[in-house]
């Protein structure tokens, strides 16, 4: 979802349009301005999502407050780069030089904060709603080794300018396969609330469905960055559309979040 990585690359080369007028064509503009407006759709529905959360407050354990902040966190970073896409439109000269001495071409660079919040709040929500407990420990400290990884991977591996690669891709599993596998034993448990009914059982699939294209988006993403931009525009795209469901299911969740005093958590 937004919060996957919020994961997703908003604004990739748009960035390029200021910074190299003359590479882009009319068609990279075009997509550009529909990743812009896609972005800014997922935005408001994950604004109205909180807003709803925060009515329903009181009604919410721990565990589904983790995830609230979880996905603040998210947003927070989400609108880092309409700011910075905003201050370089508007001071290109300005930026030019120290975009060039610190070889930031898009704004790629601003994942790796993603990938931590992905590791952290909603590893520690997945961590304690994960059954069985012996497994959770598991996913606790996969969860820090992921984030020593990732953080090795961004200064001094791969990078910062890259589309996709280790870091991406390995976070895209993650927010697919732990929230699958969560799934998989709540439909499996002896549950007081029936499934349809249950808050965790709307927010994990909030997780997996966009993770569904994210993962083959940071697969084969860098390849189609630099050589297809508009396969890569909307791919994108389509991802931004499947974010807005997921926004709708996590308010689902949200909503049936008065169930969670007949769920045993921690």
């Amino acid at each position: 979802m937004l919060v996957n990585e919020l994961e997703k690359v908003l604004y990739g080369l748009v960035l390029h349009t200021y910074l190299n007028r003359n590479l882009m064509t009319e068609l990279d503009n075009y997509y550009n301005e529909l990743i812009l407006l896609s972005g800014k759709v997922v935005i408001a529905i994950s604004i109205l999502t909180l807003i709803f959360g925060l009515f329903q407050w009181q009604k919410f354990n721990k565990t589904i407050k983790i995830f609230c902040y979880y996905l603040l966190v998210a947003l927070v970073l989400y609108w880092i780069e309409p700011v910075f896409y905003w201050s370089v439109s508007t001071y290109t000269d300005a930026w030019r030089p120290i975009l060039k001495a610190l070889n930031i071409s898009d704004t790629n660079f601003i994942r790796y904060p993603y990938h931590i919040n992905n590791f952290t709040l909603l590893g520690w929500f997945l961590y304690r709603t994960l059954l069985p407990r012996p497994l959770a420990k598991w996913v606790k400290w996969l969860s820090v080794l992921l984030v020593i990884l990732v953080t090795i991977n961004y200064f001094f591996i791969q990078g910062h300018n890259v589309a996709g690669g280790f870091n991406s891709t390995v976070s895209a599993m993650y927010c697919f396969l732990l929230p699958l596998l969560s799934m998989w034993y709540l439909y499996h448990s002896d549950n007081k609330v029936p499934l349809v009914h249950h808050p965790y059982f709307w927010i994990n699939l909030g997780l997996i469905i966009p993770s569904l294209i994210g993962l083959f988006l940071y697969f084969a993403g860098n390849a189609i960055y630099t050589e297809n931009y508009p396969l890569y525009a909307q791919l994108t795209i389509a991802k931004n559309g499947i974010e807005f469901i997921a926004q709708i299911l996590t308010a689902i969740g949200f909503y049936y979040a008065r169930n969670v005093k007949y769920i045993d958590s921690l």
